[in-house]
């Protein structure tokens, strides 16, 4: 990975976790540091909340800000999709954790795909669903997740 696009993923993951933190009405270095080497060491994921943060977001959170996605490639040919990929290796690195994969490209909102089941209790939630081959994932936006996280609405 180059400097530039390592300072960009670093960059993006600051900004994750400082909005889920507001979110939450906590300051963002307190409760969900980086992990270390962005998830390169014994810790997985580039988020990982400090202990007394998980009872109120339990979530393995992988944020990527890259390019190579597209909504086509999701569609006409989902198993080759980056964003599957990606969020298939966060549920193998989860340890049984609901997986939140963050993403984004350049000039693009900030989404996340999680677990259908995640939002299956709730209604007020505009979702685009997505079959995996095994179950259906969920893409919204990253502050439509958090409302609903925070609120329950």
């Amino acid at each position: 990975m180059g400097k530039l696009s390592k300072r960009k993923g670093s960059e993006f993951e600051r900004k994750v976790a400082k909005l889920i933190a507001e979110a939450y009405g906590v300051d963002w270095k307190e409760f969900l540091p980086r992990t270390p080497a962005s998830g390169g060491l014994q810790w997985k994921g580039d988020l990982i909340p400090l202990k007394e943060f998980k009872e109120i977001f339990p979530y393995y959170t992988e944020c990527k800000h890259q390019e190579r996605w597209s909504w086509y490639q999701l569609f006409t040919n989902p198993s080759k999709s980056p964003l599957l990929e990606w969020f298939h290796k966060a549920e193998k690195e989860s340890k049984g954790s609901s997986v939140l994969l963050v993403f984004t490209k350049d000039r693009a909102p900030v989404f996340v795909m999680v677990s259908e089941l995640l939002l299956s209790f709730y209604s007020n939630v505009t979702e685009l669903k997505v079959f995996d081959g095994e179950k259906f994932l969920a893409v919204l936006l990253l502050d439509d997740l958090l409302k609903f996280l925070v609120s329950g609405v």
